[in-house]
């Protein structure tokens, strides 16, 4: 993919480009990316180039052994061997031959230009199934505008369905830039988007209302904590597993504290670690969810094998790794980074502080790129209706208003060609239908309009009949209290005589 080498070729910096090719990075992210693919894989090529000629002049440099250099008696004419001070003296030739160098038989890894050497982070990032720090392309937003469908006023009709989970179309809106994420959003991704991505991978993943079951610290999160394993004792029954979620090898809790701050933690149940990343640095105040994590792993030990839980738990490590996450300085980005940390962590990519930065999101419109994902996890994946959709709409109901019908532009509805033959023939037609029967004429045509309730067999005695007067005076005994509407007959025009 041309996007995911521009991407790692930016990634790389220029400290490996001379300096006479580094203008070549000077093109922004964005004016790059709009450009089409000729001019990209152009782009590209030159990079590539450039990186292999300087990697081959550092390694002829360094790693080739010099020759000694030898004077040749006729290279130099008598006069400048006089003229010279210092006493210069030939040297027999060298025998000595330069050692040749060696190809390597490991494999090259990477889709790159073999003689450019991939740093470690950008090689992990490859390996990421769901591209979360990738732009989506526009082969990706085929069928939808994501953008179209974030700035959409909030509305019921444009709810994500993901099964048991719901991402309302409010909460999906705070994917827009600078706001902060709900639960709604983390949960949704966590369990319906990345969670069927590692099916075989035997992870598996809390919601973020676990702790505020666990803790009982309230809707708000303000409440003092109080540890309460009965409000979770059946969270991951639903496993079919011996020993429930011990039996798991990685468990991932996202962690919503005080409705201010996202981070989360994972449990390692093969080698009985507990591990805490939160994006704004180590914190005392996190240390309680390590306590509780732990108790609560106890707590479940002790009630599927029965046995004493204190031994058990002294086996276990409680880490705050918060020092190797990557580093957040606004205050709205953390479920970005809780999201993001989750998704590389449980496809065995390490984090560091280097492996994205802040700036990244941004870039890369990383915020898009979950909803995305979100929108084709859905079911449902629903779709903005476009301007003229609305307005159609709002001429078929009537609500047409000055803001969906735009003043001053022309009709897109051609002018009628019908022939004068042909609307002579549709009146006709219209006027036929219209008629009713009248009694005692010479064509009755049309239905009988009738409020009373006689028997179909009395009805049909009249219908499509003539009638003279006489039968009409008489009548029928049965269908005397019959109610006819009559249609006048049609008054003829008279012609003015001059």
């Amino acid at each position: 993919d041309i996007r995911k080498e521009i991407e790692l070729q930016l990634d790389m910096g220029a400290d490996s480009l001379p300096a006479e090719s580094r203008c070549l990075l000077e093109i922004s992210p964005h004016e790059l990316f709009g450009m089409d693919t000729s001019k990209q894989q152009y782009w590209l090529n030159a990079v590539v180039a450039a990186r292999s000629a300087a990697a081959y002049t550092t390694t002829t440099q360094t790693q080739l052994p010099r020759r000694p250099l030898t004077l040749r008696q006729t290279a130099l004419p008598q006069r400048s061997l006089a003229a010279s001070s210092t006493p210069v003296t030939a040297s027999a030739p060298s025998n000595e031959r330069p050692t040749k160098r060696r190809k390597s038989t490991q494999p090259r890894s990477g889709p790159t230009h073999p003689d450019i050497l991939i740093t470690s982070r950008s090689r992990s990032l490859l390996h990421d199934k769901l591209n979360v720090l990738h732009r989506n392309t526009a082969d990706d937003l085929q069928g939808c505008s994501i953008v179209d469908l974030l700035r959409h006023p909030r509305s019921t009709n444009l709810d994500l369905s993901l099964g048991r989970e719901t991402v309302s179309h409010r909460s999906f809106k705070t994917l827009n830039p600078a706001i902060w994420l709900t639960d709604e959003v983390i949960n949704g991704f966590l369990l319906k988007v990345l969670h069927p991505t590692l099916r075989n991978s035997n992870c598996y993943f809390y919601s973020s209302f676990f702790f505020s079951k666990l803790l009982s610290t309230g809707t708000h999160g303000t409440n003092a904590p109080c540890y309460q394993f009965e409000e979770v004792k059946r969270w991951g029954s639903q496993l079919r597993r011996r020993n429930g979620i011990l039996g798991l090898k990685e468990l991932y809790v996202p962690i919503n504290h005080q409705q201010g701050h996202w981070l989360f933690l994972r449990a390692q149940m093969d080698t009985k670690v507990i591990t805490l990343w939160d994006s704004q640095g180590r914190k005392e105040e996190n240390q309680l969810y390590l306590q509780s994590m732990l108790r609560y792993l106890g707590d479940v030990y002790r009630s599927k094998t029965g046995q004493d839980q204190v031994a058990w738990k002294r086996e276990w490590e409680l880490i705050d790794d918060s020092v190797n996450s990557p580093r957040q300085h606004n205050g709205h980005d953390c479920g970005v980074f809780v999201i993001t940390n989750i998704t590389l962590l449980a496809q065995k990519i390490p984090l560091t502080v280097q492996t994205y930065t802040e700036a990244t999101f941004l870039e890369r419109n990383t915020r898009e790129r979950i909803a995305l994902l979100l929108w084709l996890a859905s079911h449902n994946r629903p779709r903005p209706p476009t301007p003229q959709r609305q307005r159609r709409q709002a001429m078929a109901t009537g609500t047409a208003t000055k803001s969906t019908v735009k003043r001053g532009k022309k009709s897109t509805v051609k002018p009628s060609t019908t022939s004068s033959a042909t609307k002579a023939r549709q009146k006709r037609r219209r006027r036929n239908n219209n008629q009713r029967i009248i009694l005692g004429g010479s064509r009755p045509k049309g239905i009988v309009h009738s409020s009373d309730t006689a028997p179909s067999a009395q009805l049909a005695s009249i219908v499509n009949r003539k009638r003279s007067a006489i039968s009409v005076a008489e009548g029928d005994a049965a269908t005397q209290n019959m109610t006819q509407r009559h249609a006048p007959p049609k008054k003829k025009k008279r012609k003015i005589q001059s």
